[in-house]
């Protein structure tokens, strides 16, 4: 039965298979890398991200992001620093810096809770403030699942409620593998 349920949430999210956070609230364990690769569709653009991380200690990690819009060129890297760790949920703040046409701040906070043994639900806040000729703040929540293999592999799905007037609706997902 449980096999059959995270097959059929596995069909219903694929059709989803885009991202934006691609993040969960989970730190990467001291000196593990991860790499990923994930789609994003929102209302304004269709892009393609590459992920990359790595664990500074048991409670920071490192992530970059490159990622092409229309053309445009996306980068940005952050540290997520845990704030909570226990069996029933993992808490982290997200903080960074990113760079599309102009310089831009990023913030978050996210929470995982473990569904079974290789899956877990996750969500938060993604803010970005953009410094562009004025001043914007986009803001999102995260909705997702994290679907693991052995620990080596995750398809991470996502979709993203904007809560500001200048944030759109975006939905995506991926591949991360693990070092």
């Amino acid at each position: 039965m449980k096999k059959n349920f995270l097959l059929i949430m596995m069909l219903f999210l694929a059709s989803n298979l885009f991202a934006q956070t691609f993040n969960t609230g989970k730190i990467l364990r001291p000196g593990q890398f991860s790499a990923g690769i994930n789609p994003v569709l929102n209302e304004k653009d269709l892009a393609m991200f590459l992920h990359g991380g790595y664990g500074i200690n048991k409670k920071i990690d490192l992530a970059v992001k490159y990622g092409i819009f229309d053309g445009e060129d996306y980068i940005g890297a952050d540290l997520e620093w845990s704030l909570k760790n226990t069996s029933r949920y993992q808490l982290s703040l997200i903080t960074g810096g990113h760079m599309r046409n102009d310089f831009g701040l990023d913030a978050g906070l996210c929470i995982s809770l473990p569904v079974g043994s290789y899956a877990s639900v996750f969500s938060g806040i993604d803010l970005d403030l953009e410094f562009a000729n004025e001043t914007q703040h986009y803001t999102w929540v995260p909705l997702g699942v994290e679907l693991s293999w052995k620990n080596r592999m995750s398809i991470i799905l996502e979709a993203d409620i904007p809560m500001s007037e200048w944030a759109w609706n975006i939905f995506g997902g991926g591949i991360a593998l693990y070092f």
